[in-house]
């Protein structure tokens, strides 16, 4: 099992316990990481402590808690550059209880449009690098919907959403009365199930300097940040299929499997040849959010759930 203990910063708006309260009330446990992903931490340790306390017959488990998830994975990297000699691996990141068997990976870029400065009032001696935008912005936006028109991946065509491109950042000029020539921004976009890393940055590149406007004026892409991997687990693996049964179980109804849009440390198992799939709490929505919070029932549901998987591998089904 593993489990990232990393968080992102608590942010700039002011949170009802504060972001390191780790306050509970209501049933629900308050601060930054209980959701994303500390809830799945504790599930974890809970699930080892039963079954010793038990002395419940299980395989082999370890229980890697890392760092770095947020950025990058450094921390399951190395773990895995240590040892990677395992039949599976559950990672309880908040699923909503489905057992999640393909991730989206994600390319971080940053792109400069270049235009020509001319004062305001003889703008059409310039040539502005926001207008010059709006064309790759218009670009980007067709690249989305093509990579989301025929997705093949069964698990990731039910999503709302499988592969969004988002601008998250626009930045120009430098005085309200000049035409401006820089504009940078900055986005993020997806690697489908099954493409590479170097596949989905040439089908950016190819949308964002296709769409360069053809008058002498440079636009720019470059990488920065991560570059994460897409992911998958059949559904019909031992390890899904325990994990389905587990949480059947201990919800009372079929698990559903399920794909998700958002990149997490599942891809280096996978890489790594370990087949890997992810169950966990409800409340995605609020991880990384000002008062983030996780269901303590939840928490313990995950619990059991991860210990039945356990008994599971033990009784060799």
């Amino acid at each position: 099992m593993c489990a990232h203990v990393d968080v992102v910063p608590p942010g700039n708006v002011p949170w009802r316990h504060g972001p390191w309260s780790g306050a509970i009330e209501d049933g629900w446990l308050h601060g930054r990481g209980s959701v994303d992903m500390k809830a799945g931490a504790l599930a974890a340790l809970h699930a080892l402590g039963t079954l010793r306390a038990a002395r419940a017959r299980t395989p082999e488990v370890v229980l890697q808690l890392v760092a770095s998830e947020e950025d990058g994975g450094l921390g399951t990297f190395a773990a895995l550059e240590r040892d990677s000699a395992f039949d599976a691996c559950v990672i309880p990141e908040p699923t909503g209880f489905v057992v999640v068997c393909a991730q989206a990976g994600a390319l971080t870029f940053r792109g400069t449009v270049h235009g020509r400065a001319a004062h305001a009032a003889e703008r059409l001696a310039g040539r502005s690098a926001i207008d010059r935008y709006v064309e790759v912005h218009a670009a980007l936006a067709a690249h989305e919907h093509a990579l989301n028109r025929d997705v093949e991946h069964p698990l990731m065509r039910e999503l709302p959403l499988p592969y969004p491109v988002v601008v998250g950042r626009v930045a120009a000029g430098s005085w309200s009365s000049s035409v401006p020539d820089r504009l940078e921004f900055e986005g993020r976009a997806p690697v489908p199930v099954g493409m590479s890393p170097a596949e989905a940055r040439a089908a950016v590149e190819a949308a964002v300097l296709g769409a360069a406007p053809d008058d002498g004026l440079a636009v720019e892409l470059e990488w920065t940040g991560g570059m994460f991997a897409s992911a998958e687990t059949p559904s019909d693996e031992p390890v899904a299929r325990l994990v389905a049964a587990a949480a059947s179980a201990e919800l009372g109804r079929p698990a559903r499997f399920a794909g998700v849009p958002w990149g997490a440390d599942m891809r280096l198992w996978c890489a790594a040849g370990v087949p890997t799939v992810m169950v966990g709490t409800g409340g995605i929505e609020l991880a990384h959010a000002v008062d983030e919070r996780v269901s303590v029932d939840d928490l313990a549901r995950v619990a059991r759930i991860l210990a039945r998987t356990i008994e599971g591998f033990a009784d060799g089904a």
